[in-house]
């Protein structure tokens, strides 16, 4: 669990980063921050926005790997390309991706919530000291 909270904190880092980045390129470039009238000009706008934020996670994705910690890199897919491209994508995912994943998360929270408690409500029985495991208590 502690492995999938900081790849997902890694991946939130990408996600502010890029998104400072696509904001200040916006700034600088009307047609990407000035909202068209016309529905068609209006979705070509949109689809460049998305195309520069994809481009610019998995950019810092990249940049990023230098800073990738141990924890991580043993996983593996994390350092190779395809791994950072998905990094990348993932960051890239706006609010969908993230909407989704909190929902994984907080279902992942009731299931170990939920065996805790069951684990509470019938404990294993109590071996008999010296005899082996599996073994019954003689009456």
């Amino acid at each position: 669990m502690e492995t999938i909270t900081l790849l997902i904190s890694y991946v939130l880092g990408i996600a502010v980063a890029s998104e400072r980045i696509v904001e200040m390129i916006k700034g600088v470039f009307p047609i990407l921050w000035q909202a068209k009238d016309d529905s068609k000009q209006e979705a070509f706008r949109r689809s460049l926005l998305q195309a520069l934020s994809i481009v610019i996670s998995v950019g810092v994705a990249f940049t990023a790997t230098a800073t990738l910690p141990n924890e991580l890199k043993t996983l593996g897919w994390v350092e190779r390309a395809p791994g950072v491209i998905a990094l990348g994508l993932m960051a890239a995912g706006g609010s969908g991706f993230w909407n989704v994943l909190l929902t994984l998360m907080q279902n992942i929270k009731d299931l170990k919530k939920g065996e805790v408690e069951s684990k509470r409500k019938n404990p294993a029985p109590a071996l008999v000291s010296g005899a082996p495991a599996g073994a019954v208590k003689p009456n």
